[in-house]
């Protein structure tokens, strides 16, 4: 059976960690219900205490391998707690998407856009990952300890990972690993694997894959995605994203 694009992420994510040598001890039904909780809030209350700063971050989109341009973006958020984008710059790296005149620069023109087209699709999934349900995260949990892939990484015996399919419903197909602090429940680093529905042109077996690791407020007060790596493999795509700054807004 041939690894899957997540299993593959799982892997990288495992050895980043240095997961595998310490097996968890299988939690009792309680005690991933107390787990799932603990992860959940601490989401949640984070999300409340971003509300008051403003982000920027540096995101490089890919090709076939070639960088296409590099996007300046601030991301605040909303009084819903959802995420609010705003591009401030976009600096293009070939020449075919620098705006060339005639039918060829419409051509270009248009292949930009339905790239843009698909990131935000892309970008809808990590902000659903990143803020996923408290039933769905419990739904993770539960599952996780039920199929023995709760694990314990062995570079600390304080974080733990979870991971499992059709985390979104019964049905989604896509694969879900969290890394997290059991004390706090703070999370380490998020991994997923989502079908696109319908694929994004009416094609079939396209997937979206993307790995967000996270990192604390020099203050300590608050975490945030520091790095996200994003696949779409049938499209030649791939996306990162880094923070630059974070500032208290005025």
């Amino acid at each position: 059976m041939k690894m899957t694009m997540f299993r593959t992420l799982t892997v990288l994510a495992g050895c980043w960690l240095g997961a595998g040598s310490l097996e968890a001890q299988r939690p009792n039904e309680k005690e991933i219900a107390d787990l799932a909780v603990m992860h959940s809030d601490a989401m949640k209350a984070n999300r409340e205490v971003l509300k008051n700063y403003s982000n920027n971050y540096r995101v490089e989109v890919s090709k076939d391998n070639e960088l296409q341009w590099i996007d300046l973006v601030n991301v605040q958020i909303g009084p819903d707690q959802n995420p609010i984008l705003t591009q401030v710059n976009r600096d293009k790296m070939t020449p075919q998407e620098k705006g060339l005149f005639g039918r060829k620069g419409r051509k270009q023109q248009e292949a930009a856009e339905e790239m843009d087209g698909i990131i935000s699709y892309a970008m809808r999934w990590i902000t659903y990952y990143n803020r996923l349900p408290a039933d769905r995260v419990f739904t993770l949990f539960r599952q996780a300890a039920r199929d023995g892939t709760y694990k314990t990484a062995s570079s600390s015996t304080d974080i733990v990972g979870v991971w499992s399919t059709n985390v979104r419903d019964s049905n989604a197909n896509d694969e879900v690993n969290i890394w997290f602090n059991k004390l706090n429940g703070h999370p380490v680093r998020t991994a997923f694997t989502v079908p696109v529905e319908k694929g994004l042109d009416g094609a079939t077996g396209e997937t979206i894959s993307a790995v967000i690791n996270y990192r604390y407020l020099r203050n300590g007060e608050a975490f945030y995605p520091d790095t996200i790596d994003v696949s779409i493999p049938s499209r030649g795509l791939k996306i990162r994203v880094e923070h630059l700054i974070s500032k208290m807004k005025e």
